[in-house]
């Protein structure tokens, strides 16, 4: 090879684009270095030395003639070009395609020359790469370096302005390390010294907090290994929602960001970090976006820096004209590049295997990243009511101070109760109807169970649950009472009666049951989920381990949905936010680890969150998919709206748009139950409270499927007694899902949600005339078909061959229903329990458990009613003894 033609070519190439370029140094940069470097890779053993030595040469010599005519290399526009502006300047740049801009060139009014200066950049250790393989699968690759990265030179006094600044980011809760570390100056590749965002398509945003003139962009994803990050673009914006942003880097070639697609290359980490000239645009804000790398889908950074001046600092009108001088800057020794290494584990996926880029924006992008003009919202199957706008935080009002101070923060007693404790509402006990009075009794479908389980951890902590916390119906409906699932109808029904003795004083009384069972749906053929888990994070979450249990409870849940389920997630503590946007199964760990993430503080914004939460599966809403938020919350509300009614308001659009709502409730002392039981029943879902993870794996691992899919709504029973056999008659339970008689047939009226699969048992108590030998009732069920919104109604008799002689020798499940009947009656003090005992109540038990072994919820049950008598005897004894010891009245006087 002839070094000295060469040579002398370059030369004059170099001396013709100086004198005919405005900007000869991007000339230089673009033509003479990147040609040098591919011919410099493409030569042999041989040529290489030669051809070192000419780049060599001709680097001195252009950095020679550069200093001579006045520009600097790798500098900013030349700023003696009064006419170029950030149009003429964005068209040079193959990376501003597609941006809309409102920045500005630095200087309002331009010196002939400014004084410039090497960046004083303190780059981290090099990693050492080990031995090297190959690029094959990494496309349009830029070629790597020999040697270090030249000066790069910017106005005087240029600092970087991101040090210690704010970042936000997609991800806002990183796997590893915390968002500050990203503007920390910490620039190594140490564990614990860089941030580990989740997968796919992310970004993060710095505010400098002020306006800058930005001359270069420096930045680390990940030294300590050689990877390639896909899709990565560089923005800064004058307004934070890079409305009008100017893309400086963009290499995300096949558009999968939706800002366009970009023409840099991609490029090998290493710890020079990216540097990216910013060319002296004023902004506040920077962004950078990446898809995943050849390593892994996640998305990493150790540091970013931004580099610039005050914009105060461009606007002198004394421009001084200064021989510029370049600052040397100490470069560590050049990592050991060989071969490179394999990069082919992790190719970039082809644009035809990816998500959509509006999936992907969907999914893992902030709304505020892209106008609304980026994606475009599918066709909805048809039109359904939208939720309101989201209210503003109310402002701060004083308020008088309550009779008991707040247990965690806020201005408002939870409930609107004078105090923060424990909060049941007690709904009265049904009394005797004469049926020549009202043959008729109206009621909606109960599912419930968050009664029993709350009594429950009552009992095993040793204490009898208040009277106003039990409620019967769920007391019953916990219990599986073996019915038959319909094949075909939607409902199969079922009753029976027995003679009852509960109790004293009792003549001529029947225990009747009427059940209902649901039609079975296998759980692969359930529909696909859209499920938004709104979680409460205040500081009452952290008692009891409370949200470690609603972690790990989740955890059960997502391990038994499909593939093609998705999960969106939403909290509250002092404020409500969107956590993650609604992705799929497909990205299970990625979900889990948000979960986890999750930390407790603050107060109690529950309105907040539910709307947030309702908002997001409003978007999502999909037509013949299961659409339904699931709460996880103690209940206590102390910040905004915090009673039942107030807070039903902002569910109420998501009802009537097809989007059910499960409450979970957890915590004992500080809890909510009317709150919750509200919401779950007003939400067209259910509620359960969850006080073990024994009873988090029996809801979602052995019951999802009836939880998730409802096959009836709005389900409400009528039973007319016949006024002729049946002289009176009480629903036992079921007082706070009354229904109005003339109500019934009325198809605006609030109704239960029955799931596949899932059974309800509702029981009376009748007084008859004589022996039943004629008709006793007529069962109507009404219900609307969740898919087609058809109301159809079922009939059923009931009649004297439903009845057993002998409550012993009647079926061991009608006997389990009417002991725990009897159970839930003592405990909630009901007048009908006069005369009852709980040692009656444990004969009758322990008689069913030695004929139904093996059933753990009956071997509980009678543990519950075991501890339940030694807690009452343990109160009498307490009692007796306080009478004996307590001091004597004083005497009163008498005249």
């Amino acid at each position: 090879m002839k070094s000295k033609p060469i040579l002398e070519q370059n030369i004059a190439r170099l001396i013709k684009r100086t004198r005919e370029q405005p900007q000869p140094s991007e000339a230089f940069r673009e033509e003479l270095i990147e040609e040098a470097l591919l011919r410099l890779a493409m030569a042999g053993p041989k040529e290489r030395t030669t051809m070192q030595t000419i780049l060599q040469l001709t680097t001195a010599i252009a950095a020679v003639l550069l200093i001579s005519f006045g520009v600097i290399l790798f500098g900013p526009p030349d700023p003696t070009q009064e006419s170029l502006s950030v149009k003429d300047n964005q068209s040079k740049s193959p990376t501003a395609t597609g941006s809309k801009s409102t920045g500005q060139i630095a200087s309002d009014v331009k010196p002939k020359t400014a004084e410039m200066a090497a960046l004083p950049l303190e780059l981290p250790k090099p990693m050492f790469v080990g031995t090297p393989a190959s690029l094959q699968g990494v496309p349009r690759l830029e070629k790597p370096r020999n040697q270090g990265r030249p000066p790069f030179y910017a106005p005087k006094g240029t600092t970087n302005v991101a040090l210690g600044k704010p970042v936000a980011s997609t991800d806002p809760m990183p796997i590893m390390g915390d968002l500050f570390m990203i503007t920390d100056g910490d620039k190594e590749a140490a564990d614990g010294s860089y941030v580990e965002l989740g997968p796919f398509q992310q970004s993060i945003t710095i505010d400098l907090e002020a306006e800058y003139n930005i001359y270069a962009i420096l930045f680390w994803h990940f030294h300590k290994q050689t990877r390639v990050y896909y899709d990565v673009v560089v923005q800064v914006s004058t307004d934070p929602d890079f409305i009008n942003a100017i893309t400086l880097f963009n290499n995300d070639h096949d558009n999968s960001a939706g800002l366009g697609a970009g023409t840099d290359l991609h490029y090998v980490e290493n710890n020079e970090g990216k540097l990216i000239d910013a060319k002296g645009y004023t902004a506040r804000y920077v962004r950078l976006i990446s898809q995943g790398n050849t390593a892994n889908d996640l998305n990493h950074y150790i540091e970013v820096e931004a580099w610039g001046l005050p914009t105060d600092a461009s606007k002198s009108k004394q421009a001084v004209e200064q021989k510029i001088e370049p600052l040397p800057i100490v470069l560590p020794k050049p990592m050991f590049v060989g071969t490179p290494e394999n990069l082919h584990l992790h190719p970039p996926r082809p644009h035809s295997q990816r998500q959509t880029a509006e999936d992907f924006l969907k999914e893992q992008v902030r709304p505020s990243l892209l106008s609304d003009r980026t994606i475009k919202p599918e066709p909805q199957a048809k039109s359904r009511p939208t939720l309101p706008p989201a209210q503003p935080a109310p402002r701060s009002e004083p308020t008088p101070p309550a009779k008991q101070p707040m247990a965690h923060g806020g201005t408002t007693p939870p409930n609107s109760e004078p105090a923060d404790a424990m909060f049941f509402r007690h709904y009265g006990v049904n009394a005797f109807i004469d049926t020549e009075d009202d043959p008729l009794s109206t009621f909606a479908i109960d599912v419930d169970t968050g009664s029993y389980t709350i009594c429950r951890s009552y009992l095993r902590d040793g204490h009898i649950p208040p009277a106003e916390a039990v409620r019967v119906e769920e007391f019953v409906n916990y219990f599986d009472y073996a019915y038959p699932a319909p094949q075909e109808q939607a409902f199969a029904v079922f009753a029976d009666a027995a003679q009852w003795t509960f109790g004293s004083g009792r003549k001529n009384s029947y225990l009747l049951r009427i059940g209902i069972k649901g039609q079975q749906v296998p759980s692969e053929l359930r529909k696909p989920a859209i499920l938004t888990f709104v979680i409460d994070v205040s500081g009452s979450m952290n008692r009891e381990n409370r949200l470690g249990l609603v972690k790990q409870s989740l955890r059960i849940l997502v391990d038994q949905l499909h593939p093609d389920d998705r999960i969106g997630i939403a909290t509250y503590g002092s404020r409500g936010q969107k956590v993650m946007d609604h992705v799929s199964l497909r990205y299970r760990d990625h979900i889990l680890s948000v979960i986890d993430r999750l930390k407790a503080g603050g107060s109690t914004f529950a309105e907040e969150g539910i709307r947030i939460g309702y908002e997001m599966a409003q978007k999502e809403f999909r037509e013949g998919y299961i659409n339904r938020v699931i709460l996880c919350s103690d209940g206590v509300a102390n910040v905004g709206k915090t009673g039942p009614q107030q807070i039903l308001q902002t569910i109420q659009e998501g009802t009537k748009a097809g989007i059910t709502l499960s409450a979970l409730g957890f915590g004992m002392g500080n809890y909510n139950d009317t709150l919750l039981e509200q919401l779950g029943d007003k939400g067209n879902g259910h509620y359960a409270y969850i006080d073990t993870l024994g009873e988090a794996q029996r809801l979602f691992g052995e019951s999802l499927t009836s939880i998730l899919q409802v096959i009836a709504r709005d389900v409400k029973v009528q039973v007319d007694f016949n006024p002729k056999v049946v002289r009176s008659y009480r629903l036992i339970g079921y007082e706070n899902r009354d229904v109005p008689d003339d109500k019934f047939r009325d198809d605006r009226q609030d109704g239960g949600e029955i799931g596949a699969g899932h059974a309800c048992t509702a029981l009376y108590e009748i007084k008859l005339w004589d022996q039943p030998r004629h008709r006793l009732a007529e069962m109507h069920i009404r219900y609307k078909d969740p898919d087609t919104d058809e109301t159809i109604e079922v009939v059923a008799g009931i009649g004297p061959e439903d009845f057993h002689e002998d409550f012993n020798t009647s079926p061991l499940d009608l006997q389990l229903a009417t002991t725990i009947a009897e159970f839930a009656e003592i405990l909630r003090k009901s007048p009908w329990a006069g005369g009852a005992t709980l040692d009656s109540v444990q004969e009758k038990i322990e008689g069913i458990q030695n004929q139904w072994t093996g059933n753990k919820n009956i071997e509980e049950l009678a543990g519950l009613i075991r501890q339940a008598i030694q807690l009452r005897k343990k109160e009498t004894t307490d009692a007796f003894s306080k009478a004996e010891t307590s001091e004597p009245e004083d005497l009163i006087a008498l005249p």
